[in-house]
């Protein structure tokens, strides 16, 4: 997505938005484009912030140390009686699974059972799982690990391998939790749009800066340099993802707050910054290396012998 709106915003921002803001007398220099961007860059940080906070209230709160969640499902048409060695955690039959409005039953239409809480003696233990069904009593065995959410699917099976029973053939599995969230996938777009705002203003401008404020014989070094700052930038976000372990929401905001603070700091640069004519510096190039330099004027020309670069400075600023 962010590829295409990139295609889109390059025209829509030089025909439509860039006018826009020259009719409303701002002087929207490149400097200020730039800045811009990294403003924009830095909404779209806290726009990511707010949607992975919205995720995150989605999803199963960790169990203490020392013990694990598990929630039961029976899908063998008929109760289940789960016991745990030195636990209480099931102490009712637990009933099929079904939605009794419907002819014949349809499983898992009912709410999902809640989570509870099961202690550990280890990070890691295997625990053998009495099931009894039908009259029959099987023992399963299943490895738990602390601070992780289980599901233990309990459904009769023609050629089950674990807990079989007299009738049904009953097996247990168990499924790591990944809970699904209820958080509207549109709300990615107002990022993305930010994003890519900045991007447009950011990106583009800056190559086009680095290049028309170099001298001739530095155009290719400057914008080298410039497309180095990638490298940086990949270099600080590999450090943060990797080292820091902070959750996402925390990146998001940590990587906003850097934004921030490089934009003032650039700005305030910017305020000292002294724009040069790039064809200024063309001539100057040319007249430097004892070419021929084309202007219309006689007394134009005569400017650039012996001409110094620091003179033809403009005194236009951000």
């Amino acid at each position: 997505m962010n590829a295409l709106l990139i295609l889109l915003f390059v025209p829509i921002f030089d025909l439509i938005v860039y006018p826009l803001v020259g009719l409303c007398r701002i002087n929207l220099t490149p400097l200020r484009k730039i800045a811009a961007g990294m403003v924009f860059a830095a909404l779209a940080f806290g726009a990511a912030t707010l949607v992975e906070l919205n995720v995150v209230k989605t999803v199963v709160d960790p169990a203490p140390s020392g013990s694990c969640l598990l929630q039961a499902f029976n899908l063998a048409e008929g109760n289940v009686t789960v016991k745990i060695p030195d636990s209480n955690l099931f102490p009712e039959p637990i009933q099929y699974l079904q939605n009794l409005n419907f002819n014949p039953p349809i499983s898992l239409c009912q709410d999902p059972p809640q989570y509870e809480t099961l202690p550990l003696g280890t990070s890691s233990e295997e625990l053998k799982i009495q099931v009894t069904y039908s009259g029959a009593t099987s023992v399963c065995n299943q490895t738990f690990e602390e601070q992780k959410a289980y599901s233990l699917i309990l459904y009769s099976e023609a050629t089950g391998i674990q807990c079989k029973l007299a009738s049904g053939k009953l097996v247990a599995r168990t499924l790591e939790d990944v809970k699904a969230n209820n958080v509207h996938i549109v709300w990615q777009i107002p990022q993305y749009v930010l994003i890519t705002a900045g991007e447009v203003m950011f990106s583009i401008t800056g190559l086009e800066f680095s290049y028309s404020q170099a001298p001739a014989n530095m155009k290719s070094v400057l914008q080298a340099a410039w497309l180095l700052t990638v490298a940086f930038g990949n270099v600080i976000v590999l450090i943060v993802a990797e080292g820091a372990g902070l959750e996402q929401w925390k990146e998001f905001l940590l990587f906003a707050g850097l934004l921030l603070g490089v934009c003032i700091i650039f700005s305030i640069m910017c305020c000292f910054y002294t724009y040069v004519d790039p064809d200024q510096l063309d001539n100057i190039y040319l007249a430097h290396s004892g070419k021929d330099v084309e202007v219309e004027d006689d007394a134009e020309k005569n400017k650039y012998n012996g001409v110094d670069l620091n003179k033809t400075a403009k005194t236009t600023r951000l």
